[in-house]
């Protein structure tokens, strides 16, 4: 009977922990696609001002594609393919660099009037986010308590 109640204990704490980890990656990733939606909708209303506004399309896209070649040239394609494949090959880790770039790139090309999604940016830039609160805190939190 004591070792069946502490077995159960131990799964309820994993699912616990596990619940709020989830939690709080889930708030982190729907907060920064909140910002990247509201930012895009801003650029949007600031460009389409102009009368002219769909001129400044290839500036947007050579833009966009210069930011990308020169600061983090993974980050080009569609975001969410990016995303899955870090998951099979590197368990999950993306560069942290990738959420600014990929924010910059996003904005620039669909601000200006760019034929591009926000959904692949939008899972990339999550997907940069939660891998730096998984970095921070479940990594961190293990090396601190167990001195590795």
């Amino acid at each position: 009977m004591k070792r069946r109640l502490k077995e159960e204990s131990v799964i309820f704490i994993s699912v616990l922990k596990w619940l709020i980890l989830a939690s709080a990656a889930g708030v982190i990733v729907g907060f920064s696609t909140t910002v990247f939606v509201k930012a895009l909708n801003w650029g949007w209303v600031f460009t389409s001002r102009y009368p002219y506004f769909f001129l400044l399309i290839p500036f947007g896209l050579l833009s966009s594609a210069l930011v990308v070649r020169f600061l983090l040239p993974e980050a080009e394609g569609h975001g969410a393919d990016w995303v899955i494949e870090s998951v099979h090959k590197r368990a999950g880790r993306l560069k942290s660099v990738i959420v600014p770039v990929e924010f910059i790139a996003a904005f620039l090309t669909l601000s200006s009037g760019g034929s591009a999604g926000k959904e692949g940016p939008s899972a990339q830039i999550g997907a940069g986010l939660a891998s730096i609160f998984r970095e921070r805190s479940l990594i961190g939190f293990v090396k601190r308590t167990f001195k590795l």
